[in-house]
C-alpha cells in the first residue's frame, strides 16, 4: 500500500522509464469498505500510476470508488460476507 502522493510520484517517475508489464493493485479501500488513502494520494494514483498500468486489479469497493457508483451484484451472485 502506498499512502502518500509524494511516494506515488516517485514510483510513477521510476515506472515511466522502465520496460513494462505493469500490474497495479490499487490498495485504496479495505475489503470491509474502509478508505485507506487520503484524497491527494487517490488523485495521484489516478493521474500518475493508472495511466502506466497494463492491468488494474481493484477490489469491488475500490472499483466502486473509481467508478463513483455502487455496484449491485446480479441475483444469486456470490459476494463476500457483509455485502
Amino acid at each position: 500500500m502506498v499512502s502518500s502522493a509524494e511516494i506515488i510520484g516517485v514510483i510513477a517517475e521510476s515506472l515511466g522509464s522502465t520496460p513494462r508489464n505493469i500490474v497495479v493493485d490499487p490498495v485504496m479501500v479495505s475489503t470491509s469498505g474502509s478508505p485507506l488513502l487520503k484524497p491527494a494520494a487517490l488523485d495521484a494514483l489516478k493521474t500518475r500510476i493508472f495511466p502506466l498500468a497494463d492491468i488494474l486489479t481493484p477490489n469491488i469497493h475500490e472499483a466502486e470508488l473509481l467508478a463513483a457508483s455502487r455496484w449491485t451484484p446480479p441475483r444469486g451472485w456470490w459476494t463476500p460476507r457483509g455485502r
